[in-house]
């Protein structure tokens, strides 16, 4: 199976695997669907994924220079409070995280990856986050897949 495909394959796996909830707990994976919402039950703040912003990653089936960039905006509030818009980045060449009133929002993934030539409805995108506290920065390494992927172990 070429690599190629299997990080797709992989990514189907993963986000399946983050439970879409109404309520969740700082440093816990989290999944959204476009027009989704969660509640950081310690952190008194909401998380929503607005819309996919643009796909530019290299699709299966396609040679490229480089692997590309998926942007989403997300929004983050506090009760009571109008939603703070964010842009945010698949590639870790660009923001993928974010600070909002004493918690770092951060994106996980962006599924599903494009497939040549196979055109995805923006509002079937899903997004993989975790909230974390300030002081709780992801230690070295946890960019890649495989360190993802143990956060659900």
């Amino acid at each position: 199976m070429s690599h190629r495909i299997a990080i797709p394959a992989f990514l189907a796996l993963f986000f399946s695997t983050i439970p879409a909830k109404a309520q969740v707990h700082l440093g816990e994976p989290f999944g959204l669907s476009v027009g989704g919402s969660v509640s950081i039950v310690d952190a008194g703040v909401s998380v929503g994924f607005d819309r996919l912003v643009y796909d530019g990653r290299c699709p299966i089936g396609v040679t490229c220079v480089w692997e590309g960039n998926a942007a989403v905006r997300v929004w983050g509030a506090v009760p009571a409070g109008a939603p703070t818009f964010f842009d945010l980045n698949s590639h870790a060449q660009f923001p993928t995280e974010v600070p909002f009133n004493g918690v770092i929002i951060r994106l996980l993934g962006v599924h599903p990856y494009p497939v040549h030539p196979v055109m995805v409805d923006p509002g079937d995108y899903r997004i993989g986050m975790v909230v974390v506290g300030t002081a709780a920065p992801l230690p070295a390494g946890t960019r890649t897949w495989g360190a993802i992927k143990a956060l659900y172990r």
